[in-house]
């Protein structure tokens, strides 16, 4: 069984055009994007898109879809589909969701006063109850057409921006969608599965709670009380979600974790979105479940651990709040880049929680592949992101396997305790100087000794 981590991280800026007007924009009795004009010409400037996002918001507040789409000119299926998305996000228990306006491919002026057409991003900013710390975003691109100077700017199409986020389609995109609320996860999948959902709702919120509860307190940041697991439709692969709509199942995988992006500062008027003076959203993680494993019901639970660890590892990198010092001091940024600590231990971190620490882990598949290894004479731990994944799925799990045993290794040595607050320390680090601290302070060695100590211990147990 192989589950993997996914990084996208991307943090969304407002823009500014200068072409708008000084003064507030006018609004038409019945609520009507805002029409800009400026020496006769025709225009789309940052205030209207700024009206048309507002206008959706208070549609997404009042539950009602015609405010919501006040300034959609869409037909048929185009319509219905985002009547479907609109409908399929009254059943996720948001605790916030709005629209607002993001960027410009190009700010539109006809001098002559003639049609203009452009494109805009527009953020669907939004936090699920117990799940989201902090709101986290989805990106919209908005195709507007203004017939005139004083036509009122119309949206003709609106699709998902999976350049911009690497985070669409969310199963509210696809199709009729049924949600389970438990106390410590939050499951999406599609209504055609609905009894499937009930029935394995509770093994997903046992692995998701266990997962967070064991790992509460390593962090002095209190960790969500909940995580976002979702399952692909029948026939879909589990790249189906959040993958962009060209995903590919390069390997086989039961389940996948992805950091999601977090929500914009600021809008594209500057207007700010961060409540309570904060300088910063932080984001948060969401797990995708391969349906075949969930159908099957076999070890949805440790799976479920696992991916919740790599939800964690989110947490910690998020929450880390000395990059400023880090900077100052001339250090490497950034440690806390996945891309940057070595595969094995990623993945080897999510196997050591998803068994359930030393006490399940020693009992594992994984386990066994790795006194296999050592006992040949090939206990070699695997680095590089970009070929973790390669070869057989024996490969692959030979590889957890091994990273898993290092933290098993820490645990049997330093214990539970100092092994959390190692891997809460280099996942979180803010720069190559503070991982290489974490290894000193805690273990009392760097990482080539402690590989060297790893493999004596592995060894001495093949």
């Amino acid at each position: 069984v192989v589950a993997a981590i996914v990084i996208v991280a991307v943090t969304l800026a407002g823009g500014d055009d200068g072409d708008t007007t000084a003064e507030p924009p006018p609004t038409t009795e019945r609520g009507d994007p805002t029409v800009i004009t400026a020496g006769g010409g025709t225009r789309i400037g940052d205030a209207e898109v700024g009206d048309i996002a507002r206008q959706m918001t208070a549609g997404l507040a009042s539950g009602d879809f015609e405010a919501y789409a006040e300034a959609f000119d869409l037909r048929g299926e185009a319509l219905e589909a985002e009547r479907l998305r609109f409908e399929n996000w009254k059943e996720v228990p948001f605790a916030r969701k709005e629209m607002v306006a993001l960027e410009f491919g190009d700010r539109a002026h006809d001098s002559g006063g003639g049609e203009v057409r452009t494109k805009a991003e527009v953020a669907f900013i939004h936090q699920i109850e117990g799940a989201d710390i902090r709101p986290v975003a989805e990106v919209y691109e908005l195709e507007l057409v203004k017939e005139g100077p004083d036509a009122p700017t119309r949206v003709v199409a609106m699709t998902g921006d999976e350049l911009a986020s690497g985070l669409y389609p969310q199963p509210w995109d696809v199709g009729p969608i049924h949600v389970v609320t438990t106390e410590r996860a939050v499951v999406i999948g599609f209504e055609e599965d609905a009894e499937l959902l009930e029935s394995r709702a509770g093994t997903i919120d046992a692995g998701v709670g266990g997962a967070l509860d064991d790992l509460a307190g390593v962090d002095d940041e209190p960790l969500a009380r909940r995580v976002v697991v979702m399952v692909p439709a029948p026939g879909a692969e589990v790249t189906s979600l959040l993958a962009g709509t060209d995903g590919e199942t390069i390997h086989e995988v039961a389940g996948l974790a992805y950091d999601q992006m977090t929500a914009p500062l600021e809008d594209i008027e500057g207007n700010w979105l961060a409540p309570d003076d904060q300088d910063t959203f932080e984001g948060a993680g969401r797990v995708v479940l391969e349906r075949e494993f969930v159908v099957e019901g076999r070890g949805i639970e440790e799976l479920t651990r696992h991916e919740t660890a790599h939800v964690v590892q989110y947490a910690w990198k998020a929450k880390n709040s000395e990059i400023s010092a880090a900077h100052d001091a001339g250090e490497d940024l950034p440690g806390a880049d996945f891309t940057r600590i070595p595969r094995w231990m990623v993945e080897g971190f999510g196997d050591y929680v998803g068994h359930g620490f030393a006490a399940g882990a020693t009992r594992s598949y994984e386990y066994d592949l790795a006194i296999a290894a050592a006992r040949a004479g090939q206990a070699e731990l695997h680095d590089d992101s970009r070929t973790f994944y390669d070869g057989t799925n024996e490969d692959r799990d030979r590889r957890y396997g091994l990273g898993m045993t290092v933290f098993l290794y820490l645990e049997d040595t330093f214990g539970r305790e100092t092994t959390l607050r190692f891997a809460n320390r280099v996942f979180g680090a803010p720069s190559r100087e503070a991982m290489e601290r974490a290894y000193q302070e805690l273990l009392g060695m760097d990482r080539e000794q402690l590989e060297q100590a790893w493999r004596s211990w592995l060894t001495a147990r093949a």
